[in-house]
């Protein structure tokens, strides 16, 4: 029988793991929002970076979108050094 101390440990653990994995395959997107809001071209675009800073959807619409660059870039130069 398993005690409340060791399911409070593991949803503890399965907590820790999840923000683990988030931080490593979303960090270029939260990465390009820390930059575009600590390093805004104007006042306008101080704000809107601030409403985006901790947006979830937005921080995985900049992850996929880098991916896909990171992909297509890896592609072109594979496909040139054939």
């Amino acid at each position: 029988m398993r005690s409340n101390k060791d399911s409070y440990h593991e949803s503890k653990l399965s907590y820790y793991w999840h923000k683990i994995v988030w931080l490593i395959v979303f960090m270029p997107g939260a990465v390009i929002l820390w930059v575009q809001y600590m390093f805004p071209n104007n006042f306008a675009t101080a704000i809107g970076s601030a409403r985006r800073r901790k947006s979830r959807l937005v921080q995985f619409w900049y992850t996929i979108t880098f991916y896909l660059l990171v992909t297509v870039f890896v592609l072109v130069i594979i496909h040139s050094i054939k």
